[in-house]
């Protein structure tokens, strides 16, 4: 993928697998919510975790962002978990909330499940190093590729 291309890719709100080195040195990964703003990926969790002890540890860490749609595409990045706390990562954590479940359900998750998280809130910030994508969707009809999404979704068809 082109760096342009790219950067729009990593822009849309899909999931991604937040991968680290954990204690006993081995991968750990675990699905995450994340955003992208000014080259950076920005992930909220809570502190103290297995995840952010590990970090602490060793900061090297592998972000995959998937498109969730055939033909699929992938954007992976690699680089190191710079972590803090404060008003920042809350302010994230309400951000992300709203972005992946919508103005409800955003509302709903922030004042009745973030309440009953323990620890504290905790901002991973990853900057780049290193970059791997494909676009499953060069050179297919534009047409074709929406038709494709499309029967998908249909019983039976897809």
């Amino acid at each position: 993928m082109r760096e342009e291309k790219r950067r729009r890719f990593l822009g849309r709100a899909n999931m991604a697998v937040l991968t680290w080195v954990a204690a006993d040195g081995g991968p750990a990964a675990t699905p995450v919510w994340y955003l992208y703003r000014d080259g950076k990926l920005l992930i909220h969790t809570m502190h103290p975790t297995a995840k952010t002890r590990a970090m602490g540890q060793n900061a090297n860490v592998c972000l995959c962002v998937q498109d969730p749609e055939p033909p699929y595409g992938y954007v992976t990045v690699w680089g190191e978990a710079k972590m803090s706390t404060g008003p920042a990562a809350y302010a994230l954590e309400e951000e992300l909330a709203y972005r992946y479940l919508g103005r409800l359900g955003g509302r709903y998750y922030l004042r009745n499940l973030v309440p009953t998280m323990k620890g504290e809130h905790t901002l991973i910030e990853i900057t780049p190093t290193r970059t791997s994508s494909l676009d499953g969707s060069d050179g297919i009809n534009p047409l074709a590729l929406a038709l494709m999404r499309t029967l998908r979704k249909v019983p039976g068809l897809g």
